[in-house]
Parts: structure tokens; sequence; C-alpha cells
């Protein structure tokens, strides 16, 4: 179950990827590449090892801190949620809440990823286990978010049949 939910969420990070990630990304892989080329040439074995390990950061780190900067520089959204309200009489879950724009560039769409973590409550295990990994769902906002605009949102969960839930709500939103 938990492999499932990392495995389709890699693949929704990996499909939402813009051309401002992919350009930094394929920048920091080339310098990466010039900086092992660069090791081949040096003859000192320390500074050679030395090369080679930063090109490997910043190979491996590189990537990933370019997205989380970008993320914060060009994408950063602030999304609370006002309410979750399961219904009694049908499997749905109706979300409720707020998406404001607090980035410099306007946002053609924004996706909402609800993440549901499911409460255990088993007293037999030994330590206690707050959450665990259930399912994530992804709502699309097709709307121009301004800078600095504040909208409302309304999510409607089909078959959704948690009893005792914790919900946990992440903006992806892109210029």
């Amino acid at each position: 179950m938990i492999t499932d939910y990392f495995k389709s969420y890699l693949l929704y990070t990996l499909h939402s990827l813009t051309k401002y990630d992919l350009f930094a990304i394929g920048w920091v892989i080339f310098l990466a590449l010039l900086l092992f080329t660069l090791a081949l040439f040096i003859k000192r074995q320390g500074v050679r090892y030395t090369i080679i390990f930063f090109a490997l950061f910043l190979m491996v780190g590189g990537p990933i801190t370019l997205k989380t900067l970008l993320d914060g520089y060009l994408r950063k959204a602030v999304v609370t949620v006002d309410q979750s309200t399961p219904l009694t009489y049908s499997h749905a879950l109706i979300v409720t809440g707020k998406i404001t724009n607090q980035s410099r560039a306007p946002f053609t769409t924004c996706d909402l990823v609800l993440l549901f973590t499911q409460n255990h409550n088993d007293q037999t295990l030994p330590l206690p286990i707050p959450f665990t990994l259930s399912s994530f769902y992804i709502w699309s906002m097709n709307e121009p978010l301004t800078p600095n605009q504040t909208k409302h949102y309304k999510i409607i969960v089909d078959s959704f049949e948690m009893k005792d839930f914790h919900l946990t709500v992440q903006p992806r939103c892109y210029p």
C-alpha cells in the first residue's frame, strides 16, 4: 500500500515538472558531467577524489535542491483548510478552504494534493504509530490566480471510507 502511494506520488511529481525545472536540472547535470571530465585530467589523487565527490553530490542533491528552491520562488502558494466534513449517509468527503498565491508570477493552474493518513489506536504495538500513509487525491483548479490573490475552493472526494483520518493539503501551482 505504501509503495503504491510513493510510486503514484513520484510519477505525479515527475509529470508536474515545468520547463524551468527541466532547464535547471539539465544545467546541474551538465555541470556535474563537466566536473567529472575535469577530474579525469587532474593528476593529484586527493583533488581528483574531492572533485568526483562534489560532482556526485551535485548530481544527486542538485535537482532536489533546485526543485525545492523553484517551488519556493516561482510556485509559492498557501492553502488553508476551513472544514473537512465526511458525509453521514454517503461515502464522500467535502473539503473547503482558501488558496493564496504568494509567488511573484501569476498561476495558470493549481493542483491541490489531498494526503490522507489513517490514525491508529492500536494498543498492542510496542511504540505508538500515529499515522500510516493511506491515499491521496488530486484536484485541479484551472482558473488563473494572480499574485496575492485568494480564491475559495470546495472539493468533493467520492468513495471516501476512512473513519479516523488526518488531512494534509499541498498546493502545486504553475505559472
